[in-house]
């Protein structure tokens, strides 16, 4: 299969937004749309050859974006033109380069953002071998006539597909994402020949509707079309008070009002639509499926599966359920957080694992946090565990406490809340399980760590975790977290702990020395060790004190600049 960018366009209607910067790689989610798409092609087994197709303005814009992604080298190809009044159309320029291929496309227009896997729409396209288009359900029948109106029967075939309709029957619209079979291609020219709108891709399905079958398959998750300067701006200001404001988001076109009652809200007024959760698993066939449908019973239609490389078919079985599925890179669950931490483009992430032991239903009390905290643990029900684990977590937990000056019961848990913009600047260095304690740590130095008492059910399957050899390494990385995130009160600590036998010591000795005459040179070393030792931590203190200082003005200058 080869797929198809559709990139020849020249923004008119979006200028002068764009300042010469072509629609598909204006940012959005702090990088362009083109690699927002890009990043679901890379899912797709079935794509061994990408297209971007553009004109002669763009060429070399996109060959320097194509340079600098790293998953996938993509061919830009451009037509003949320099100016909207030159160019071909979208329907001409994709007849002409599939003119001598003998492949399957799957066509996307380059300005289409969307949050579903196309790996469901690939299957769909297989089952069937005909045109097969990917529809969205807008839910706003004003906002339908901008768009192709579609009716389906029974079995998935369009039965109508009306392009821009005055007054729309239906608000499920087709997008500019579909799949054509080798069989097709040759439609593309046939209708070129004889059309007035060269440039529509929904004309030429209207057209081919009525001609051979062509099914539609309804996407998941969300979809946006990026087409005018209003919807960039509103989806991009929306997306910006969603993170400062805690406003409702809204998924495509008109205002908050009008599509607050569209949406779901948790109880903070946080839009479902703004929370990706993420299921890292490994060999979790037994219950993914049933944590995926409570995750979308509680109406979390964002779901993002990271798999490690289950060897049981979980990754198969998550993306039969039409969710998103990522292979990690990296090893163990800091591989799977790092991995999901890349690929999101919602402003908040619930990660939680994939063996049932958490309840969905506990994310509304984690988002009821989160306009006073980036991250929110969801501290468990110590029920669900045995004894053993329950005296590491409490041992591992006050040591956390002390170490970063906050009170929290449950800094292991594998369920918490982020706040993606924020997070996605914190250092990840540990491996594994310890992820969880790093992200903490950071979230703790910087004030933004709370937690909230969430239901914990005991594991169904092997547990993976082994309590002693796992909770000993997150002790002891807990030390080198403080050292990392939290100097100050570290060397604090271990001067303060220093000076006290260093003093008692050196005391004894000077007092045995005037009173009885009697020289302990050994425990004199002892004592003048400890002074040092306090004396190195009373230093470090104090560079830390004046780093941390500097941080945060600078920091602080850094966003007021920002704002500005």
């Amino acid at each position: 299969m080869i797929a198809i960018i559709l990139a020849g366009g020249y923004g008119k209607r979006l200028q002068p937004l764009s300042g010469g910067v072509p629609k598909p790689l204006l940012e959005i989610a702090g990088k362009p749309i083109v690699s927002h798409i890009f990043d679901k092609l890379a899912e797709l087994k079935d794509v061994r050859r990408v297209i971007i197709s553009t004109n002669l303005r763009f060429e070399q814009q996109f060959r320097e974006w194509s340079d600098s992604y790293p998953a996938w080298k993509a061919e830009v190809i451009a037509d003949r033109s320099r100016s909207d009044e030159e160019k071909p159309g979208a329907i001409a320029s994709l007849a002409q380069l599939t003119s001598e291929m003998s492949d399957s496309c799957l066509i996307i227009g380059g300005d289409n953002l969307f949050t579903s896997s196309l790996k469901q729409l690939v299957r769909a396209f297989k089952e069937r071998s005909c045109t097969t288009v990917a529809l969205y359900d807008i839910k706003d029948r004003e906002l339908a006539r901008q768009y192709s109106t579609v009716a389906i029967g029974d079995k998935g075939r369009i039965m109508n597909f009306s392009e821009k309709p005055a007054e729309p029957d239906t608000t499920l619209v087709g997008t500019c994402i579909y799949i054509l079979p080798k069989s097709a291609l040759s439609r593309l020219r046939e209708y070129v020949a004889n059309a007035a709108d060269r440039d529509s891709p929904g004309r030429f399905i209207e057209w081919l509707c009525k001609r051979e079958p062509v099914y539609g398959h309804i996407l998941g998750g969300y979809w946006w079309d990026i087409g005018v300067m209003e919807q960039y701006v509103a989806l991009s200001l929306l997306r910006f008070s969603q993170r400062r404001l805690k406003t409702p988001f809204v998924p495509l076109g008109g205002s908050s009002k009008s599509k607050a009652s569209n949406l779901d809200q948790t109880p903070e007024g946080v839009a479902k639509d703004e929370v990706t959760v993420v299921i890292p698993t490994l060999d979790e066939a037994e219950t993914i499926s049933k944590v995926i449908e409570m995750v979308r019973t509680e109406g979390y239609r964002n779901i993002l599966v990271v798999d490690g490389g289950s060897r049981d078919g979980t990754a198969d079985i998550a993306s039969e359920m039409g969710v998103n599925v990522l292979l990690q890179h990296g090893v163990g669950k800091a591989g799977a957080v790092k991995t999901a931490m890349e690929h999101l483009i919602t402003s908040y992430v619930v990660f939680m694992d994939g063996d049932c032991t958490y309840d969905p239903k506990d994310i509304g009390k984690l988002l009821n946090q989160s306009e006073r905290y980036a991250h929110v643990i969801g501290a468990r029900d110590w029920s669900g565990m045995n004894y053993l684990q329950r005296l590491g977590n409490w041992i591992i937990s006050h040591l956390f406490g002390v170490l970063f000056e906050v009170k929290v019961t449950d800094v292991c848990s594998g369920m918490y809340l982020l706040e993606t913009r924020r997070v996605r600047k914190y250092g990840l260095e540990e491996p594994g399980f310890v992820v969880e304690t790093e992200l903490a740590a950071q979230s703790a130095s910087d004030g933004a760590l709370t937690e909230v008492k969430v239901d914990y059910r005991p594991k169904i399957g092997a547990r993976k975790l082994k309590t002693l050899r796992h909770g000993l390494n997150i002790f002891f990385a807990a030390f080198r977290l403080a050292r990392r995130y939290n100097p100050i009160l570290l060397y604090s600590s271990v001067a303060g702990l220093s000076i006290v036998p260093a003093v008692s010591i050196l005391s004894w000795v000077a007092l045995r020395q005037l009173i009885m005459g009697i020289w302990h040179s050994g425990w004199a070393l002892l004592g003048i060790a400890f002074l040092l030792v306090a004396a190195l931590a009373f230093v470090l203190a104090s560079v830390s004190i004046m780093i941390r200082q500097t941080e945060k003005r600078l920091m602080t200058e850094i966003e007021s600049l920002t704002e500005g």
